[in-house]
Parts: C-alpha cells; structure tokens; sequence
C-alpha cells in the first residue's frame, strides 16, 4: 500500500521547474487527451501514448510519470482481471487497461507542470465562478499533504510493530484512526 501512496505523491505533486510544452492551456490539453483517450479505439490509444510519451520527455516530467504509472498497475490490473473474468473479453480489458495507464500519465503530467494558480485562472475563464474554481487549488494542496501524512503514520506504526506487513482491516483502522486523530 505504502508504493502506491509513494507513486501517487512523486507522480502528482507540482514541480517549480518542470514546464508544458504546448502553448495552449494545460487545461484544454488535459481535457482533448481525456476526450480522446474515452472515445477512442485501440491504435488511437497507442497514438495518443505515443504523444503523452514524447510530451513527458519535452517537459521532464518522466520520473513523476513512471512513479504515477506504478502507483496506477494494480488498480489497471485489477480492473483489466475483473473484466476479463466477468466479461470474458481480453481486447475491451486491455482498453480498460491502457486508458487507467493513459489517464495516470496525463493527469502526472499535468499536475507536475502546471501551477495551481494557472488552473483557477483557466476555470475563471471559462466561465466557472471564483468559488468553485478554487476547489481543485485546495484539492491539489491538501492531498499531498494528507498522502505524506499517511505514509509516515504507516512507517511509523511499522517501526512501531503494531502493524503487519499483511494487509487487513484491523490494520486499516488504525492508520485512519491516526491520521484523523493528527488532522484534528
């Protein structure tokens, strides 16, 4: 559990020096890829990783990219097994599959190179009011923060061993029962 947290803090969090390539708001680009990547088919979607590919070796942002991509495999992979088992197709499975991946990838590319003001400025002009355009601010500031508290209060329960290394739920209880309790 602590990698996928680890993944999803390194893979999401903005860096000062990283920048877009694209002229256009990282905004609309986000949302072409995610409209894309939803409508499109298989050698689409292997058009569109190319291009998430290059853009994240443009910007730098690869390190962030394969740590968001590791954070996402078991998730894909339970959504590409549960597919394959019900519905008994591996094609649509592994469309799933590489639209959760390609979705990390974006989104990993996109928190890493955009600043939070730009995204509240690119809301506002397009028409979202002030107050719900600070929404994803706060989002993107808070979630980090909660994500390191998190993997602190599992190493520390860890050195402590009053956690297993298996998962269960007693052990689930506990971490949210101490990061409510560190939050309040």
């Amino acid at each position: 559990m602590s990698f996928i947290l680890k993944g999803i803090y390194e893979g999401f969090t903005y860096r000062k020096g990283k920048k877009a390539f694209h002229p256009l708001t990282s905004l609309v680009i986000l949302s072409i890829q995610f409209l894309s990547m939803i409508l499109a088919d298989m050698p689409m979607l292997l058009c569109i990783a190319a291009i998430l590919i290059v853009e994240a070796f443009l910007a730098r942002t690869v390190r962030e990219n394969v740590a968001a991509v590791k954070a996402v495999v078991p998730i894909a992979s339970i959504a590409f097994l549960s597919i394959t088992f019900f519905y008994m197709n591996i094609q649509h499975s592994f469309t799933v599959f590489l639209r959760i991946i390609l979705g990390a990838l974006a989104f990993s590319t996109f928190t890493v190179t955009t600043n939070l003001s730009d995204i509240a400025r690119s809301l506002e002009r397009i028409g979202v009011p002030p107050r719900f355009s600070q929404i994803p601010v706060v989002a993107f500031r808070v979630i980090p923060s909660v994500i390191s508290d998190t993997l602190n209060t599992h190493l520390a329960l860890r050195l402590r061993r009053e956690l297993g290394t298996r998962f269960s739920i007693k052990n689930m209880i506990k971490m949210v029962a101490v990061i409510v309790a560190s939050s309040l």
